[in-house]
């Protein structure tokens, strides 16, 4: 087929023929594809980059000893608040702080923490029940080192993603070997606390390190 122009060797006469024809008819329809693209998937939301107002874990948060004039109103901008998709996955929190365990019980069959993985309250003064965290079912790591939390540790038999496990210094009683089904554990301090039992029956826990 006949060339165009030397520059266009690649390219038939009839091909470029119809490219510009194609661009002639755009800037006469004064038609702007990109920016229309750009404008329909434009998010006009004022808030659109900020996480909605969460009443329910901002009420979790005061149980905690978070004092509620210091909290944003997206809780997922805190410094112990870490987020993803406006859920609450991270909760790191500081030792003076002397709220209570019962923050993390479901309310009405509800609780925000249901994406919690990562849980440190290591050092801290709260004080509750093991049982309060038995909903908490995604965390990978709990540290609740040196605090006065108390309870029977069977109520964390339930929590098989758990990867790391620190309860040294706690007032947690009760056998080890309800841990057994803990598979995914690779990390598990229990010195000074009031767990008891024989070793042989962590058997199951081949990852512990």
């Amino acid at each position: 087929s006949e060339q165009c122009f030397p520059f266009y060797r690649t390219v038939p006469c009839d091909a470029m023929r119809g490219l510009l024809l194609a661009w002639c008819a755009l800037l006469v329809g004064g038609a702007r594809p990109s920016m229309q693209a750009n404008s329909l998937n434009a998010d006009t939301r004022p808030n659109a980059f900020r996480c909605p107002n969460n009443e329910l874990a901002r009420t979790a948060l005061q149980k905690l000893g978070l004092e509620s004039d210091k909290l944003p109103e997206d809780l997922c901008t805190h410094p112990s608040v870490g987020c993803e998709d406006c859920r609450v996955v991270r909760l790191e929190l500081k030792a003076w702080l002397n709220g209570t365990m019962e923050a993390f019980q479901a309310v009405d069959s509800v609780s925000p923490f249901t994406a919690l993985r990562r849980l440190s309250l290591k050092g801290s003064a709260l004080s509750g029940d093991l049982r309060s965290l038995v909903n908490l079912t995604a965390l990978e790591v709990m540290d609740l080192s040196g605090t006065a939390v108390s309870g029977n540790i069977t109520s964390l038999s339930g929590l098989r993603k758990l990867i790391s496990l620190q309860l040294k210094k706690t007032q947690v009683e009760g056998d080890v070997g309800s841990l057994s089904p803990l598979t995914a554990l690779r990390w598990l301090t229990l010195a000074k606390s009031g767990v008891s039992g024989d070793v042989q029956s962590l058997a199951t826990l081949t990852a512990l390190e």
